[in-house]
């Protein structure tokens, strides 16, 4: 069973999506709830995504308790006076990093024992800004310890949050600027002491992460659709939202992860676009829907990846602040560690963000690193120097592929060795270094499920589409000999919608192109196949080549040979079973669902009328009507026969759960791309 908002995988006693957080069942996807695990956020930079399974759930914050040195906060408290009045919003998202401010305050107060910061060994200057970055912290702890989510009150709540997050924002400007004004005059004094460029990056650190969360909070809360589910509202919203956190500068330090990982978020943000400008057809309403749910799916697994980054960050700034006490932070060296990727499906790999994470923490106010890496057999050889500043560092690597005259032969599985190593630029030692052996699979597989370090989804299966392939010119041109001999002459190419908005012209090239491929030897394979779980899918080179496709082959086999003629087709895909819908005439929002598997084809039956099923002899998809007489999906355009046939209440005994549109106009926008196109 597929989600039919976002495309992930669901098993099958699922009632709710894991990646969206969308009922099974429902219309559309429900704004998810305050309380419940990390809400899509979108973004270009940062970026918001389904929480990985394997991060520990993030504490409620009315469970974190008072700081040490700080009075327990009381069970409840009213916003400060003199807070400003917002007006109150139903937010499109309600993110978490509320609880992340808190996560981040609990590791910061960490520096205070009872009784107050600890002493350091250091001029009357020096100790007071810390002691202000210790009180601010336990200050901002009781107050968001006051505060908790219930799903009843989401609504009530969120105008007091606002107003909450407003203050807490102002109080950290103004707090860690003033403590970050005190260490430059320190500087500049000449009163220096062993350590304090340390201490003073570290809070520097920390004044950025908790102002990039607070900077979250804010233009999640600025999107609304104010309840309004109508598209526009929902555009709107998200639009609102994209461009708040295009507005967000990430720290220095979080800068590395959001070039390698969320550049392409304003990509994937014109495909919501492109989609909500399409007739308000069934099925252009269906794709918008799952293109959000999807796509706020995505951003909010990056931003949580982020949260991953600033959390470390300020744990690493606690150990600065520590090791200034003993004066041990002079002696630390740097230290690294790498995450790999076990598995490739090589015609995945441009999709991938990352076949490597490497984690670098460093203690000096400065760190020149170079990293290698390279995936044996697929890959050029990576090397970049980075120019890193105290803290913690995370490096996503995708070294680029080898040329295609480079690549062996994919076309069966294989296993190969990917080696990345980190070094101090200066020194030439090694901090860390890491080689394993990798499951390359073959260029045919595909996979649903989400892997460790790059998102995929069942939107880049759009990579196995073959437009361009010989194969498939060669299939359009053998329709157009035949489409020539049905009409006499009439109609001599495969020109897609130049004929006019004559759905019947459409109609003939389609099954043009059927016959031109049963022709070609090639037969529909009858096999069980899953959209669920890792599969072997040919690409339609291959499908002709080896005159064979399962369902999800030959659909986009004939998906290709309709867009090289300029048409317009969609995949649709329902447990099991996957095909192709066409657009009945350029813009005209309405479209004909194809039966890929009626291989061997004949051709059409002249003895019916075009507007018979009988005459496209199986080709086309009907559905019962209520006059008890089948009929063509749609021969009028009707989105109620649409909706009857995901529903399948039209015979009353199938049952479509989870029909999934993919568009397939979205595989330039989203610039998605198979090995083909390297």
């Amino acid at each position: 069973m597929i989600c039919e908002y976002c495309g992930t995988p669901l098993p099958g006693n699922a009632t709710k999506c894991p990646a969206c957080n969308a009922d099974v069942n429902q219309p559309e996807p429900p704004a998810p709830a305050a309380s419940q695990e990390p809400s899509p956020a979108p973004a270009a930079q940062p970026a918001h995504a389904a929480q990985p399974a394997q991060q520990p759930p993030m504490p409620a914050p009315a469970q974190q308790p008072a700081p040490q040195g700080f009075p327990q906060a009381p069970a409840t408290q009213q916003p400060p006076q003199g807070a400003p009045q917002k007006k109150r919003k139903t937010p499109l998202i309600i993110g978490i990093a509320a609880a992340a401010v808190v996560v981040v305050i609990a590791i910061i107060v960490g520096i205070t024992v009872a009784g107050g910061p600890k002493s350091f060994n250091a001029p009357e200057a020096a100790k007071v800004p810390i002691q202000d970055a210790s009180a601010l912290a336990g200050e901002l702890a009781e107050r968001y310890a006051t505060y908790t989510y219930d799903d009843k009150d989401e609504a009530e709540q969120s105008s007091d949050q606002i107003r909450t997050y407003d203050m807490a924002h102002a109080e950290i400007q103004g707090g860690l600027d003033r403590i970050a004004g005190d260490m430059e005059q320190l500087d500049s004094s000449g009163k220096g002491w062993n350590g304090y460029e340390e201490a003073r990056n570290a809070m520097v650190n920390v004044q950025g992460a908790l102002e990039y969360e607070m900077a979250v909070l804010e233009a999640q809360h600025n999107a609304t659709t104010n309840g309004n589910t109508s598209a526009s509202a929902k555009l709107e919203a998200i639009k609102t939202l994209y461009e708040g956190y295009q507005g967000i500068e990430p720290p220095q330090y979080l800068k590395p992860f959001v070039d390698g990982t969320v550049a392409k978020i304003p990509t994937l943000y014109s495909a919501v676009v492109a989609s909500a400008q399409k007739s308000s057809s069934a099925l252009s309403q269906r794709t918008f829907n799952q293109l959000i749910a999807w796509w706020l799916a995505k951003q909010s697994y990056y931003d949580n990846e982020a949260l991953r980054i600033l959390v470390k960050q300020c744990e690493v700034s606690k150990e600065t602040l520590d090791g200034i006490l003993d004066n041990s932070v002079n002696g630390r060296k740097a230290a690294a560690e790498i995450d790999a990727i076990d598995t490739i499906a090589p015609n995945l790999y441009p999709s991938l963000d990352s076949v490597a994470i490497v984690k670098i923490t460093t203690y000096a106010p400065s760190q020149s690193v170079m990293v290698e890496a390279e995936v044996a057999g697929l890959t050029q050889k990576f090397e970049e120097k980075y120019n890193l500043e105290q803290g913690f560092n995370c490096l996503p690597i995708k070294p680029a592929l080898l040329t295609a005259n480079d690549i062996p032969d994919l076309s069966n599985n294989s296993t190969t060795q990917l080696n990345v190593k980190v070094t101090d630029a200066s020194t030439g030692e090694v901090l860390a270094q890491k080689s394993q052996s990798i499951d390359l699979l073959s260029m045919y597989d595909f996979t649903w499920k989400d892997d460790n370090f790059g998102k995929t989804a069942s939107y880049d299966i759009l990579a196995w589409l073959r437009p361009q392939a010989s194969q498939v010119n060669e299939v359009n041109r053998d329709a157009a000999e035949i489409l020539g001999k049905w009409t006499n002459g009439k109609m001599k190419e495969i020109a897609g919608y130049q004929y006019g908005n004559d759905w019947s012209a459409t109609l003939l090239q389609v099954a043009a192109i059927q016959t031109a491929i049963s022709e070609k030897g090639v037969a529909y394979v009858m096999d069980s196949y899953s959209f669920t779980s890792d599969q072997h899918v040919l690409t339609p080179d291959a499908v002709v080549d080896k005159k064979q496709g399962l369902c999800i082959e030959t659909s986009l086999l004939m998906a290709s040979c309709l867009m090289s003629a300029g048409m317009h087709p969609m995949i649709i895909i329902t447990p099991g079973h996957a095909q192709v819908a066409v657009e009945t005439y350029s813009g005209s929002g309405n479209y004909f669902l194809i039966e890929t598997t009626t291989l061997p084809y004949s051709g059409i039956n002249p003895k019916y009328q075009a507007s018979d099923p009988a005459f496209w002899n199986g080709l086309l998809a009907s559905i019962k009507g209520s006059d008890g007489k089948a009929h063509l999906v749609t021969a009028n355009g009707s989105s109620e026969e649409w909706e009857a046939y995901f529903k399948a209440v039209g015979n009353g005994k199938l049952e479509f759960n989870g029909v999934f549109v993919i568009d397939c106009d979205l595989q330039k926008i989203m610039e998605i791309q198979g090995l083909e196109n390297i």
